[in-house]
């Protein structure tokens, strides 16, 4: 406990503070309130809360989204059943601990999984139209409680799902020396999550459940249908690849440039991967526009 007091009170622990601070106060999301309402009189039980919280995104997916491109009917979703469950499930996250979860894949698949939902359901209570830029401070808004922990977009993705790296743009990993939140790190992270995360743009990778029994057959898929759907255009004529600017901004996730060209080796035939390397790389524009339907 005193080392943890000791760490809080270190320069680089402040110098974190004062520039989430800052942050938080010009995107408007200091103080934010969790999404995920009051707290249940319910403790959920070990590894039902998750499997609970797998089974609603499919059902997400199923009911409200396109196979086709991916979009989601978010008015349709607007006071559904389906959200009333959600809410209901979340609600019970507030007494869940996800320390319990054993698994690097349980962990993995639980916290895409909550992402996932945590996006469509601050689209729909935040009354998003257009593009969740539009929203300001949308990823650090966006929260919920789980256990003890208040846990933004933001903080899902850089501080847990990528090792507590720090988000593009911003000079600092997300959870600083002595935070708490920091044992919630996956300290293994698969660059592949970012093709499994839907930030509820158009060209974001689109919403689906991850099973941690299926976890890395689940998640090379989503690779290869993110790549083929036109994350990754190679013209061999024009001696050029086109990639999604995921690639870009998380270049240091596959190693650098190189590694993301030997990552991309494994998602080409034989005879595009020998050519890879000499392939110029042009940056595709991302889409941030809402992926909405009906």
């Amino acid at each position: 406990m005193a080392q943890g007091l000791r760490l809080r009170e270190s320069p680089a622990w402040l110098w974190h503070k004062l520039l989430n601070l800052g942050l938080d106060l010009a995107l408007g999301s200091l103080g934010a309130a969790p999404l995920n309402g009051i707290e249940s009189v319910h403790d959920p039980a070990d590894g039902q809360i998750a499997g609970e919280l797998r089974q609603l995104v499919a059902r997400l997916k199923a009911e409200y989204g396109s196979t086709a491109d991916g979009d989601m009917n978010y008015a349709a979703l607007s006071g559904s059943a389906a959200l009333e469950r959600l809410c209901e499930c979340t609600a019970r996250l507030r007494k869940f601990d996800p320390r319990r979860l054993q698994s690097h894949d349980e962990r993995v698949a639980f916290w895409i999984n909550l992402y996932n939902a945590l996006t469509v359901h601050a689209i729909v209570e935040f009354g998003v139209k257009g593009s969740v830029l539009r929203r300001r401070g949308f990823f650090r808004r966006a929260r919920y409680a789980v256990g003890e922990f208040v846990l933004s977009l933001d903080e899902i993705e850089h501080g847990i799902l990528r090792g507590n790296r720090a988000p593009p743009y911003i000079p600092s990993r997300t959870f600083p020396p002595g935070d708490p939140k920091r044992e919630l790190v996956i300290a293994e992270p698969d660059p592949r999550v970012h093709f499994a995360l839907n930030c509820g743009s158009r060209s974001c990778p689109p919403i689906a459940a991850y099973d941690p029994r299926r976890l890395d057959e689940q998640l090379t898929t989503a690779t290869w249908s993110f790549l083929e759907g036109g994350g990754m255009q190679v013209d061999l004529s024009a001696g050029e690849m086109a990639l999604s600017k995921l690639l870009k901004w998380y270049a240091g996730d596959f190693g650098g440039r190189d590694g993301v060209v030997a990552f991309l080796r494994q998602y080409v035939g034989s005879h595009e991967a020998e050519m890879l390397d000499g392939l110029r790389i042009r940056w595709l524009e991302y889409d941030w526009s809402l992926n909405k339907k009906g």
